[in-house]
Order: C-alpha cells, then structure tokens, then sequence
C-alpha cells in the first residue's frame, strides 16, 4: 500500500471530481474532514509507522482524499453555476472585458476570441477564471491583452441538438467558459501590460520576428513555437492536422520531452554550482517554471514540472525516486489547483502516456539489453512508443475517432529528428535570433529540417487504408477498452488487478450503455430541420403547424399566433414569438431561435407560470421528461 499509496490517492481524487454533482459541497466538505480526522486518528494511535501497515486506515484516507476530490470539483462548479443562473441570458449589456485567447487562424470570416475579466455594469464583475466566446471578423487585429468595452447579447453555449453527436457545451464548460456574446459593437479603450499573458504573447511574438528576420521561414518559426513554446494555434490548420491524423501530435505538445531538454541544458550552464547544491537545484526549478510560464501552464506541462520538481528535491535530500509516485502527486496537486482538468483530453492523454511508459520501460529495457546500440535504441523507442499509443488508443478513437496505424512509423522517423534536431537547433537559432545574430546556413538547414518533418506526417497521414475509422466509441466503449489496456500494463505486476480492472471495464460499459442510451422518442435538429424521432427508425418532420401525439402528450411544432387547440395540454416547439391563444403546458425553445424572440418567450412563461426548454441551453428535447412547473426547469 506504502509503494503505490499516491497513485490510490490519484485515483480517489479523480473519481471524487468526476462525481462532484452527485452530493452538495457541503456534504462533501463534511465527509472529508471526518474521515481525514478518522485517518489520522487511527494512524497515530496505533503507533504505526506506514500506510501499508495499519488495519483500514489506509482505505479511510483514500475516501478522505476522495471526498476532497468531490469537494473541490463541487465548489468550483457550484460557482459556475450560481454566476450561470445570475446572468441576464438573452439581454443586451454594455460591457468591459480583457482579450484572454485570439488564435492565429479562424473560420472563412470570423474567428472566435475569448474575453476575461467580464464587467457588464449593475450585473457586476465575473471571476477572472471565467471566460466568454465572441466571434470577431479574421481582419480585426485584437491581442491578448487589449481592454474591449461594447454592447453585446449574452448568449448560453450551445447544447448538443441530436442524440449522438458532441456536447460542445460541456466541453466550453470545463475549460471555464460560461457563455457566448453577440457582438453589435466593440472598440479597444486601452492595454494591459504587465499580465502574464499579455507578457506570453509579446514574447512569443518577439520570437517569431526575431526567427523570421535570421532566415527561418513562416511555417518553421511557426512549428518552432509550438515545439518550444506551446503555441499550437500558430500552426497552419492543414499542418496540424498531418502530424495530428499521422500519430504525431504528442510532438507538438510541449510536455517531460522538452522540459527535460531544457533542464539538461539548465544543469550543463550551472556546472559552476556544482558544489552548491541548493542553490543550484534553486536555479534549475526556477528557470524550469518560468519556461512553463512561457508554455502557458498547459496540463501536459504542469504534470511534467511538478515530477521535474520531485526528481530534483529528492535527489537534493538523497531520497528515492519512485516515478509513478511522483506521477500521481503531480496529477493530484493539478486537480486540487485546477479540477476541471479531470475533462481535458490533454490531461488524460498525458497523465495515461506517462504511465504506460513508466510501467512498461522496464520489461522493455531487460528485453533489449544485450542487443547492440543501434538496435537497442530502436527496439527501446519502438516499445515505448507501442506502449504509449495503446495507453492513447481509448482516448483517440473516443475524441478523434481516426486511429492511423502507420503511427510506428511516423514516430520513429520524427521522435529522433524533433528530439535531436528541431528542438536543440530550434533553440539555438531562437537564442541567436534574438540576440541579433544570423546564420543564414544554419537557418537554411533548418527550414529543410522542418519542411522534412512536415512532409514524412503528410505523406503518412494521407494513408487512408491504414487507418481505423468510423468506430463511434461511447464513453462507456472507451471505458472498457481503457480498463483492458490498463489490465495489460499491469499483467506482469499483479494478474488480480488485472482482472478486476477488466471487469471494472465492463460495468461501467453496461452502466454507461443503459444510462446514456438516447431516451426515444426525442426533438432534435438534424440537417437543419426539426425532427421528432420515434425510434431508431423513424424520424418526424416537424413542420409550422404540425401536430404530433407522444404518449399523453401532445406537440405542436411553430405555432401561428393564437393557436393552441388545448390549453394547458400542448406543448409548443417555438422560434419566432407569437402569443398563443392561452398558456400551453409547456415551451420548447428552438436551438436557433433569435435573441429577442427567446427573450420573450423566457418572459411569457414566467409571466405565466409555463415550464419552459431551451434546446439551445440543454440540447435536444426528450420528450418523456417532466418538469416542475412552478420553477419552469425539468426535474
């Protein structure tokens, strides 16, 4: 229990935060303050010395560390929600807000930016942490770090409008964005200068400048910042896109790869203070975090500093260094800080990769042993690289639904060239750049370097006959096929475990199947249309005036004005507002309803006392739900 007592902890955390909504935070505050009470009690008094040793005691600190888990995940969305229910949805405001994100590319004619620090007047002032979407057209020149004040329509996210399809809505939610504004003016009143981002922007800018003016092309500088520096949304869509469809995305995610090279580097520049250790470890860690300012903080690399850290404090007390221990300490001092990266495909991807290389180098390294070097570092590389492509597989057929199986080779061309060549000479023409030197050879070399590296994922990700696709993985798919591959990573260690994480799998496979199967008959938006699906067969077109039965309930689909046969006994799917003849039982709003008409729509039911559905809030309409009326929300 002592040996792998973090990763237990990890794994309670993490589920405490996946299932913060179940009790209220309170409850889980409570719960964790006496069963961490409990712990300790039981720790200290029977004299034990050792998690492993101790009768249960182990265990109630697991569930401690799991009722934290869902406490601080239920605080954090319990405030979301309170600023959510707070704010005039529908309304327009006059507002201020600070330019947080602008990416480098958009759609055909507008890209959407993301804005901080919201003010919209008698409303007050949002939590810095919360964050609006607006869509900008591509030929406005706004910069992280410019005040924008305006009037804008305060929108919800969008919800998903079919049975099936992604919940862009809880993906925006988890990254803290609270709703949509549409824009109907805005003017930049001013800078701000001195905020991290706003520092990470001009310096990346700077760099790019500075590579651009000592010989390296565009799309080098471009693929150089996002190697070095995180900056991902520099890159060309299309570009992305090949290293993303060939296997080698994780290349252009800056994680333990670079910051190892960077603390190399650090350690080879301070061999002067060998003999000061602390100091030197003080130096290392510093300039380490602050490369991690300039990545952006990104969960891959917060997991990648906080081992970084263990490594280097343990080694300055001559401790032991246990990887997995200090992989599950970083992954629980992420989600205490910042729990909503429990959702993050970065975060889950990372955390998974890492400890299938933990688990697996071992057998790999014994296997590999007595072969020669160049074999050696070929099979090496070639095992890790299986090893973390199956503990990705769940997670890519889940999120991307494309798995290309020529990854093997996509990684071992391109891990040995971004490892040994585009991230050290990257560096070195960053540092030169900026200090004003050139080497136009040096930068030639380089351009064909990365032109090189971008053609091998093209070429690969155009395979298409290699490639899986078109699996349509459920979460609870992704489930079972991620507890087999943990099974297999720990077969060698402990077959029990093994078993039990295969039929953990299954269970939350068959539970995941029978609580998220689409609850028919359902109203969604397909094709632009508004349909009724009965069943997986057949599907109703619903049309202005169309009258359709559901078991005691009756749908009329874009009512004219004053109809409503029934009143009390209808429900009305609406878009434009036109008053019925008397109160309905109940209001479904369309997804693509106009501001204004949703907004009184929103005040005829209250005025009213009408349930009423926003299927752009919620998403598509079950139509088996109940709702309490005298709140007008679904129970």
């Amino acid at each position: 229990m002592q040996r792998y007592a973090t990763a237990v902890f990890f794994a309670a955390m993490a589920f405490g935060v996946l299932l913060c909504r179940g009790l209220p935070v309170v409850l889980w505050g409570l719960a964790a303050l006496l069963t961490a009470g409990s712990g300790i009690f039981l720790y200290f008094s029977k004299g034990r010395k050792s998690l492993g040793t101790g009768s249960g005691v182990g265990l109630v600190l697991a569930l401690a560390v799991f009722f934290a888990g869902g406490w601080r995940g239920g605080l954090y969305y319990s405030r979301m929600d309170a600023v959510q229910e707070a704010l005039p949805w529908y309304q327009p405001v006059e507002y201020t807000a600070r330019v947080s994100q602008v990416p480098s590319y958009g759609g055909k004619q507008v890209r959407y930016v993301q804005l901080d620090e919201f003010c919209a007047g008698s409303q007050g002032c949002l939590p810095r942490e919360y964050a609006w979407t607006m869509a900008v057209p591509l030929s406005d020149t706004l910069e992280v770090g410019d005040r924008v004040e305006g009037r804008a329509v305060l929108l919800p996210l969008q919800g998903a409008l079919w049975a099936g399809e992604p919940d862009f809505r809880s993906i925006q939610r988890h990254k803290g964005v609270v709703g949509q504004l549409r824009d109907a003016g805005y003017r930049v009143v001013g800078r701000e200068v001195f905020s991290g981002s706003a520092l990470r922007e001009r310096v990346r800018g700077a760099v790019r400048e500075a590579l651009m003016r000592g010989g390296v092309s565009r799309s080098a500088a471009e693929l150089t910042l996002a190697v070095l520096l995180g900056d991902k949304g520099a890159i060309d869509p299309q570009t992305k896109k090949a290293y993303q469809l060939s296997g080698a995305m994780h290349l252009l995610v800056v994680s333990g790869l670079h910051v190892g090279i960077v603390a190399g580097i650090v350690f080879a520049l301070t061999f002067f203070l060998k003999r000061r250790r602390w100091l030197r470890t003080t130096v290392v860690l510093a300039l380490l975090w602050g490369y991690g300012f300039l990545t952006g903080y990104s969960p891959p690399i917060l997991r990648a500093l906080w081992m970084f850290s263990v490594l280097l404090l343990s080694r300055l007390g001559k401790g032991r260094y246990f990887s997995l221990g200090a992989l599950c300490l970083a992954g629980c001092v992420d989600l205490a800080i910042r729990p909503q990266d429990i959702y993050s495909a970065g975060f889950q991807m990372s955390y998974a990769a890492t400890a299938a290389v933990i688990l697996s180098y071992g057998p790999i390294a014994r296997v590999s042993r007595g072969w020669t070097a160049g074999w050696r570092f070929t099979g090496r590389l070639l095992g890790v690289t299986l090893a973390a492509q199956l503990a990705l597989l769940p997670f890519i057929l889940y999120y991307f639904d494309y798995l290309n199986l020529l990854f093997p080779v996509a990684n071992l061309l391109l891990v040995p060239l971004v490892s040994y060549g585009v991230i050290p000479i990257g560096g070195l023409l960053t540092v030169l750049s900026c200090a004003g030197v050139q080497v136009p050879w040096l930068a030639g070399a380089y351009n064909v370097l990365t032109d090189f590296c971008t053609g091998v994922a093209s070429e690969i990700s155009q395979r298409d006959f290699f490639a899986v696709s078109g699996v349509g993985l459920s979460l609870g798919g992704a489930l079972l096929v991620g507890a087999l591959c943990a099974g297999a990573f720990v077969w060698r260690r402990s077959r029990r475990w093994a078993v039990a994480l295969a039929l953990w799998g299954g269970v939350a496979c068959c539970v995941e199947y029978l609580c998220a199967r689409p609850v028919y008959p359902f109203v969604g938006e397909m094709d632009g249309e508004y349909v009724l699906a009965v069943d997986e067969e057949r599907q109703v077109k619903l049309e202005c005036g169309t009258v359709v039965k559901v078991g005691d309930r009756t749908i009329r689909a874009f009512p004219r004005r004053g109809a409503c046969a029934s009143e009390g006994e209808e429900i009305l799917l609406v878009r434009e507002f036109a008053e019925p003849g008397g109160p309905p039982a109940g209001i479904v709003l369309a997804g693509d309803a106009w501001w204004e008409d949703a907004f009184r729509w929103r005040e005829y039911a209250r005025r009213w006392n009408v349930p009423l559905y926003d299927m752009r809030e919620r998403g598509y309409f079950r139509c088996g739900e109940r709702w309490n009326v005298s709140e007008g929300m679904r129970k």
